[in-house]
């Protein structure tokens, strides 16, 4: 070997020993980064003499990072369910049914038997007067909380919606850059570790799987197959209603879709942009919400049906005690009913009605505690229509409604945190395959400085040669 080659393999082992330990210091200082991925560099020989370095390259689990993304997507849409549904039912009642609306109707029934055993007790047709106040006032709360809970999913489509096309062109970005950056021979580590971290924040509103492409681009699609970026980016967009109504459907037109690529998509499970908070989300605006909704409005349907048919006093068209300003029950009133009761101006006395009319009916001729009492207390199969076709009275009805949303909300929990645990395990898998084992590192470290040692004394005797070759 001449004094010329074992410089030129000294100086090649230095600069590699000096990148070695920049990256494993780097890995070091970032082993308690969320999502990093360790930096590695390939090592070879080279034709002419010493070592040749490669530029550094992010540790790689192509399997382990795609089933986290797939866990990720799958926590996020739990979770979004899970928590709208708590609060649903928090507007129905407390988890073991206390302080909550059965326990209104409950006081309701008693408080008209009650009455009807001494119909001339002005306590007694005050009781009812305040039973039904509470019975009205916590159906009006509970539907009006339904629908800014489907006003908040709407409006968190359109943060949704935000979020996936931000991830996307930011992700085009980064695969452009990782093009150049490979073709001109330089590390692209820095860039892949951007992009998985905007991959895992896409993953969360909609489920992806990526596919490697040339020079270190990728393309993302749906887990259903809907492109996302190849090449092309996809386009989403949606118009957010704002303030949501029981009327208001995505069947005619007065809730807005998801448009993609201008094309208006509907949100099925068997659609292709599925997954995520985003579906979640409109599944909970469309679907879950309306449908509780829609069973508290049976009720309230049930309560009022019950109330006429006990008051033989009223003209056409004529309301009972407990009716929509007055007027009778019309099936034509659509959606929202129970948001929509209260105590007609007849009996009510702040309104400067007649308690009276409690027991004399609205039309005042008449006497129909007793009948109200026996009315209330029918079992009959208001909800079958649901499809639920049990026979029940009003309270029952209102609380297998309850019971039914309680028991749903308790399984959207346990999936939620089944879930959260899938996706906590499957990051921690990850990142024990891609992260950084310091001790590892720390190893590495001591075999450069060793390595660095041998390769500095090769150039200090290098050195001793040259200069003992140039005193003779």
């Amino acid at each position: 070997m001449s004094i010329g080659s074992a410089l030129a393999n000294a100086a090649s082992g230095l600069a590699l020993s000096a990148r070695r330990a920049e990256l494993a210091s780097g890995n070091i200082a970032n082993a308690m980064t969320p999502d990093y991925a360790r930096r590695e560099i390939a090592i070879g020989s080279s034709r002419t003499g010493g070592v040749t370095a490669g530029p550094a390259r992010t540790a790689i689990d192509a399997a382990g990072f795609a089933r986290q993304l797939s866990a990720g997507s799958d926590a996020a849409s739990a979770s979004t369910t899970a928590s709208a549904m708590t609060r649903a039912a928090a507007l129905l009642s407390a988890p073991d049914g206390s302080n909550g609306l059965p326990a209104r109707m409950t006081e309701l029934g008693n408080a008209i038997s009650q009455a009807a055993a001494d119909p001339t007790d002005t306590a007694g047709l005050l009781a009812v007067l305040e039973a039904a106040r509470s019975v009205t006032g916590g159906l009006r709360n509970a539907a009006d909380g339904l629908q800014q809970l489907r006003a908040e999913a709407d409006a968190a489509i359109s943060a949704s919606v935000e979020t996936i096309n931000d991830s996307l062109i930011k992700i085009a970005e980064l695969n452009d850059r990782i093009v150049v950056e490979r073709v001109a021979g330089r590390s692209t580590a820095s860039l892949e570790q951007s992009r998985r971290e905007q991959m895992i924040v896409l993953s969360s509103q909609i489920s992806i799987e990526s596919v490697p492409r040339d020079h270190g681009r990728i393309a993302l699609f749906t887990a259903a197959g809907g492109m996302l970026l190849d090449g092309r980016r996809t386009e989403f967009a949606f118009e957010g209603t704002g303030m949501i109504t029981p009327s208001h459907g995505l069947s005619d037109g007065t809730l807005g879709a998801l448009v993609v690529d201008g094309h208006a998509i509907a949100m099925t499970s068997t659609g292709l942009y599925v997954g995520g908070a985003l579906e979640a989300h409109f599944r909970l605006r469309d679907e879950i919400l309306p449908r509780i909704a829609d069973r508290l409005d049976h009720v309230a349907a049930s309560l009022v049906t019950r109330l006429e048919a006990a008051d033989d006093t009223r003209i056409a068209g004529q309301g009972a005690f407990i009716s929509v300003g007055g007027n009778a029950l019309d099936p034509s009133w659509g959606p929202g009913l129970a948001g929509r009761l209260s105590i007609a101006v007849q009996t009510d006395p702040d309104a400067g009605g007649n308690l009276i009319t409690l027991r004399t009916g609205i039309g005042g001729s008449g006497s129909v505690l007793a009948e109200m009492s026996r009315q209330f207390g029918d079992p009959a199969a208001d909800l079958a229509p649901t499809g639920d076709p049990a026979s029940r009275d009003p309270t029952g009805h209102l609380a297998a409604v309850n019971a039914a949303l309680q028991s749903k909300t308790h399984s959207a929990e346990q999936m939620a945190a089944a879930r959260a645990a899938i996706a906590t395990e499957t990051g921690a898998t990850h990142a024990a395959a891609v992260g950084v084992d310091t001790d590892r590192e720390l190893q590495t470290l001591l075999t450069i400085e060793n390595a660095f040692a041998a390769n500095a004394r090769v150039l200090s005797i290098v050195d001793t040669m040259l200069r003992e070759l140039l005193e003779i």
